[in-house]
């Protein structure tokens, strides 16, 4: 693969890639805050029905004093556990507080971030290899001008071999009988100047090579 075309395959990979990578991310992203709301509402849930039978091993209990502002609202304590009140039939003076432990709710979280970030890994691998596809895909029109290009210059060199020999025997033997001939130094710089030519194309086609 020639230089040109690394370069061509490196940079349509990594603009699609980057592109689609990062949409892959912030998908990922607002799906682990989405999921994470739902995760919230769920637990919130569990509680309600909890405060009903009070058969609930993940979760603790209290007695707090009634509020009723404060009454079915799920609530982010500082120590990292969630709560929320719930009202006691026939008491108008407490309220009972449905914990979730820190550590139990930090596992759950774990757990979704785990899922997240296994799901993640697996869209960035299926972006890498649509990103090569994509490469390769857009490589093609490049190298099929490259080739035709290389054919279209060594075709040219190949031509100018023989008009070029032909003008420096006819030079050579032209200037045995006139030496002094202006014209004739004006040809042979001129021969000269094509064969400069033919010199930077022959390392044009190595550098591209």
């Amino acid at each position: 693969m020639k230089s040109v075309e690394k370069e061509s395959l490196l940079k349509s990979f990594l603009l699609f890639f980057l592109s689609m990578g990062v949409m892959v991310i912030v998908n990922a992203y607002l799906n682990y805050n989405r999921l994470l709301i739902e995760l919230d509402n769920h637990i919130k849930s569990k509680m309600q029905i909890c405060s009903y039978d009070l058969n609930c091993s993940e979760y603790k209990f209290d007695f707090v004093d009634l509020k009723q502002d404060r009454l079915n609202i799920l609530t982010h304590s500082k120590d990292g556990s969630i709560y929320s009140d719930f009202s006691i039939p026939d008491s108008n003076v407490y309220a009972l507080r449905v914990i979730l432990p820190n550590s139990v709710y930090k596992q759950k979280k774990s757990k979704l971030l785990t899922d997240i970030y296994n799901q993640l890994l697996i869209a960035l691998f299926i972006v890498v290899l649509l990103s090569i596809i994509f490469a390769l895909y857009t490589l093609r029109p490049l190298r099929m001008a490259l080739n035709l290009m290389e054919e279209f210059v060594r075709d040219i060199m190949h031509d100018f071999n023989t008009p070029l020999s032909t003008i420096r025997i006819n030079v050579a033997m032209m200037q045995k009988q006139m030496p002094d001939k202006k014209e004739l130094q004006r040809i042979e710089r001129g021969v000269g100047a094509i064969v400069d030519l033919q010199q930077n194309l022959r390392e044009y086609l190595e550098k591209i090579t």
